[in-house]
């Protein structure tokens, strides 16, 4: 096989995983991502002065509320976001109902190397949270609980009088019916199904384009690295694409050869099959003459048979013997005889008589052993 289909997904997802190093993590100190096939995406601390130009920021580095705003016309929504938010700021539209619109907003913090994107863990976090359940993740001392209602985010630290997730439920107005505790491998595993399910909106909102930095330098430096990691996607898939075509298209001419070939051996077997099928309907039509022969060889040398036809089930003899009624009584005593009798009465001619005599055999022959006694008596010695 000239290709391996498994291989190149392989190698596909591990220019994806790759995009990890990109991606870094800020809770007053900088990490980076670092994924392997062995333990998965884990953090390590960076040892390089070189920051992330991705970011997502835990819960303790921003502050996070939603608000309820008396605006349901999408375009002026924007407009009063726009004046609204201020530097290091992030806002987004949860939901728009008919009476008001519900907006979540993040102050964050203000990173001297402008990254591209900042993003809350809380988002991350809670995309695959029901909406009746809280997420505590254990860290050291403190524990972080993040919760969904409706489209609105919300997160906290358990601390203080808020220390459970019970208050910390009655505190947002939350039915808690689950309280659901994540490991730090639980944390980065929501992380990366998290970062595959933000949407377009969301990507938008976390851009970093109200920093201090130069807008237009930031859009170019923005721009470079997301259309050569786009390039370089589609070019891979384009490729995978490619060869996956051509090797369904030489799959396929396998197939139809292989299927030719099976509908020829069926043609033959079909023709030999219909052979076969008229032998043995022929075979069924002949009468077998095994047990007339068998039953009439006592009385050759005696008579003279004129024909003998096979009718209705039933043998029928006709002949001339000097005594038609002897000859009925030796076939009617064969033992593979059955309902012997004359058809038409006995005809006179000189010193014979012709007979027409019908009978039917058994279903099982019986071969005799010895010789049956003929018409005429045996000479006595005297």
């Amino acid at each position: 096989m000239f290709l391996n289909v498994n291989s190149i997904k392989q190698r596909i997802r591990g220019l994806l995983k790759s995009l990890w190093r990109f991606v870094g993590y800020y809770d007053g100190n900088f990490y980076q991502f670092v994924y392997t096939e062995q333990e998965g995406l884990t953090l390590e601390p960076i040892k390089n002065k070189k920051k992330p130009k991705i970011l997502i920021i835990s819960c303790g580095s921003y502050a996070e509320e939603h608000m309820s705003l008396p605006v349901v016309d999408k375009k002026e929504l924007r407009q009063l976001l726009k004046l609204q938010t201020e530097v290091n700021q992030a806002t987004l539209v949860c939901e728009i109902q008919s009476d008001k619109s519900i907006v979540n907003r993040w102050q964050l913090p203000d990173f001297k190397h402008h990254p591209f994107f900042i993003i809350p863990e809380s988002v991350l976090i809670t995309k695959k949270c029901r909406e009746s359940e809280a997420l505590v993740v254990e860290e050291g001392i403190n524990s972080t609980i993040f919760a969904l209602i409706g489209k609105v985010t919300y997160s906290g630290q358990l601390k203080g009088v808020i220390n459970t997730a019970k208050r910390f439920a009655m505190s947002v107005g939350m039915q808690l019916e689950t309280t659901t505790t994540l490991s730090q491998k639980d944390k980065l595993a929501r992380f990366e199904s998290g970062i595959k399910q933000l949407t377009f909106k969301e990507l938008v909102a976390f851009t970093s384009l109200k920093a201090k930095a130069d807008k237009s330098k930031l859009l170019v430096s923005l721009s470079l690295p997301a259309v050569a990691i786009v390039s370089v996607y589609l070019l891979v898939s384009s490729l995978f694409l490619t060869l996956k075509t051509e090797y369904l298209d030489y799959q396929t001419s396998t197939i139809e050869q292989q299927l030719g070939e099976l509908l020829r051996l069926q043609s033959e077997v079909e023709e030999q099959q219909a052979s076969y099928l008229s032998y043995i309907e022929i075979l069924n039509n002949q009468t077998d003459y095994t047990g007339l022969l068998v039953s009439l060889i006592p009385v050759f040398e005696q008579v003279r048979l004129t024909s003998v036809i096979y009718e209705n089930g039933r043998y029928i003899v006709r002949g001339e013997i000097e005594k038609a009624s002897d000859f009925l009584d030796l076939i009617a005593a064969e033992p593979n005889v059955d309902d012997a009798k004359f058809d038409f009465a006995v005809i006179k001619s000189r010193a014979r008589e012709r007979f027409v005599i019908s009978f039917k055999l058994a279903e099982k022959l019986i071969i005799p052993e010895k010789e049956e006694p003929t018409l005429e008596e045996p000479e006595q010695n005297g």
